[in-house]
């Protein structure tokens, strides 16, 4: 046969299945889309996009994970169509919240870690409360262009101001896609096709057997001695519990994974103009057994397997709106010391330790023996305090009144601390980092003041292996705490003492941000990074990020072939913000977005 012939036939053969497939995803998504509120979406010429994002993974454990063959879709994209990959800096903290707020406002200023303190409202503010999102994103937002205006947004803690929300926390008590279908969106699962309900409940079974295989031999794997007694003993004193346990990752790895993947299928027929969807598995499994773990890469192979659905359904409906595909994580992992196990203490242990009982009793009397050493110290503050800026004056005003208990207090140095909670510390921590926040007062304290008030945690603080940098205020700049005495952090003395950072400068130039925060710590703590891209981390994982060090900083972007953005430069998440505005904003917005200020002051 000649080849134009068997070339005709091809051509031919490919029409027919693509005709076919057509016909199929029409009857398989035209009817679930009816069932939408505001029906089928038309497209309006416009070129729409889709971001999905594999939480936690970094660019070095993609390249990795690729290596090993265990996500072939997206070796096939990069190998085979030339997609491109890039490494970018996620910037500090090296979290989802950040991140995530970041990209959609372009705004995530003041997101000190996943967890932090509000002195002034007493709260702890923890990234996973869907009040404490809503209200950050109240707050991040204002004034600003939400990329996913009129679009969706899937298991996000942020929405960015999309029409329709499902499991995105910040939008939890306002439009649920659940309501759209007129029922529980469980009866998703059963609207799909057959063999994808039956994928789903096989993809359960496996899941929860490997997952409670995995825990039961938790109990016997390496560590401290208490900690495998105190597992083991969980394990034979609950054994409902142990069996029961399974059941929160198979629903978050296996039964939302499916829907989420289904409902993005079903928006790219309905045109959609923009899509955002989080897929979470790999973060939790790298963080409870490795980066590279045959669990971790088991979450791996099947993201990829649903971002090949997507990819096809996207291809297969490219006539009725055009989409861009961007495949991308918000930060990496580093592998991870735990603190407790190096150092046979908590954080909070330490802290406390070293916090020590309160100098004074303002509201006792004066001590019957106090004699020449009360009048040395009395003489030493006074001295202390012509030298000392005016804010730690007043500290030392106030310490040097209380030991004179017959002189009356100063009723504003007493409005701006309270003694009688020195000892009244709170740790909050994330990853491999740490804010410390002392409630002697409603403000922040500079290093002045907490030297003078906690001269020892500050001495072990500065002494000990386990922080990599110590940091604080001192009359509005950043400084960090070293053996050598308090450096500005643009001093270059303190860039030369960070081995194993990629860009060190950029690295003090994120922290100097951070410690600017107004909700940040009195002080904040990085765990030490090393050489082989470990951290020392202040929770109990394998794997950790929040801080600096290792992979962490570094998450991976893939853009298709034509989109030439380069992230080279990108230090910081509000800085992708900005390539979507311009390349899908209309003129309006990116002429209003000129206005916008970008960083607060």
């Amino acid at each position: 046969m000649p080849l134009m012939q068997v070339a005709w036939l091809v051509q031919r053969l490919i029409d027919w299945l693509t005709a076919l497939a057509t016909w199929y995803y029409n009857r398989k998504y035209g009817a679930l889309a009816s069932r939408l509120g505001g029906g089928v979406m038309p497209g309006d010429g416009r070129r729409g996009f889709l971001i999905v994002q594999i939480d936690g993974l970094a660019h070095r454990y993609l390249l990795d994970a690729l290596a090993r063959g265990a996500t072939p879709y997206l070796q096939r994209l990069i190998e085979r169509e030339g997609w491109r990959v890039q490494r970018w800096h996620c910037g500090l903290p090296s979290s989802t919240p950040a991140v995530q707020a970041g990209l959609l406002f372009g705004n995530n200023w003041d997101i000190p870690s996943f967890r932090w303190y509000e002195k002034e409202s007493g709260q702890t503010i923890v990234c996973k409360v869907p009040a404490h999102l809503q209200r950050l994103q109240e707050r991040l937002s204002a004034g600003r262009y939400g990329i996913l205006t009129g679009g969706s947004s899937y298991f996000n803690l942020f929405d960015g101001h999309a029409r329709t929300s499902f499991l995105t926390l910040s939008a939890l008590d306002r439009q649920h896609f659940s309501q759209n279908v007129r029922g529980s969106f469980f009866f998703l699962l059963f609207l799909l096709t057959p063999r994808r309900s039956l994928r789903a409940l096989w993809l359960s079974l496996s899941e929860y057997a490997r997952t409670l295989r995995s825990r039961l031999h938790g109990t016997s794997k390496p560590g401290p001695p208490v900690a495998r007694l105190r597992r083991l003993r969980a394990s034979l004193t609950a054994p409902l519990a142990t069996l029961l346990s399974p059941l929160a990752p198979v629903t978050l790895n296996v039964i939302f994974r499916e829907i989420q993947t289904f409902a993005v299928a079903l928006d790219i027929y309905r045109s959609v103009p923009s899509i955002y969807t989080d897929y979470y598995g790999y973060d939790d499994r790298a963080h409870h057994h490795g980066p590279l773990s045959d669990e971790a890469l088991a979450a791996l192979r099947s993201i990829d397997a649903c971002i090949r659905e997507l990819d096809q359904v996207r291809r297969q409906f490219r006539h009725r709106r055009a989409y861009d595909l961007f495949i991308f994580s918000d930060h990496g992992m580093s592998r991870c010391r735990p603190f407790a196990e190096l150092f046979h203490q908590t954080l909070g242990d330490f802290v406390r330790t070293h916090v020590g009982q309160a100098v004074v009793d303002v509201q006792g009397g004066q001590a019957p023996w106090a004699s020449m050493q009360d009048e040395l110290l009395h003489s030493e503050l006074q001295a202390a305090e012509a030298r000392a800026s005016p804010r730690s004056q007043r500290l030392l005003r106030l310490l040097r009144r209380a030991l004179r208990r017959g002189l009356p207090q100063d009723p504003e140095i007493q409005a701006d601390y309270d003694l009688t909670r020195r000892s009244d510390v709170i740790v909050r921590v994330a990853g491999s980092l740490a804010h410390i926040y002392f409630k002697v007062t409603p403000a922040q304290m500079d290093i002045s003041e907490i030297a003078i008030l906690y001269p020892d945690l500050l001495s072990a603080l500065r002494a000990h292996s386990g922080f990599g940098l110590v940091l604080g205020r001192e009359q509005g700049n950043a400084v960090c705490v070293t053996p050598r005495g308090v450096l500005r952090l643009d001093s270059p003395q303190l860039a030369a003492t960070l081995p194993h950072l990629a860009d060190p400068q950029a690295a003090l130039q994120q922290v100097d941000r951070l410690v600017r925060f107004p909700h940040s710590g009195d002080l904040v703590l990085l765990g030490t990074w090393y050489a082989d891209g470990s951290v020392v981390g202040f929770e109990e994982h394998v794997a950790t990020h929040g801080g600096l060090g290792g992979p962490q900083d570094y998450p991976f972007f893939i853009t298709a072939p034509g989109v030439d953005w380069d992230l080279s430069g990108v230090t910081n998440a509000t800085q992708l913000h900005d390539f979507f505005v311009n390349w899908y904003g209309d003129a309006a917005t990116r002429a209003a977005r000129g206005h916008i200020v970008t960083e607060a002051p």
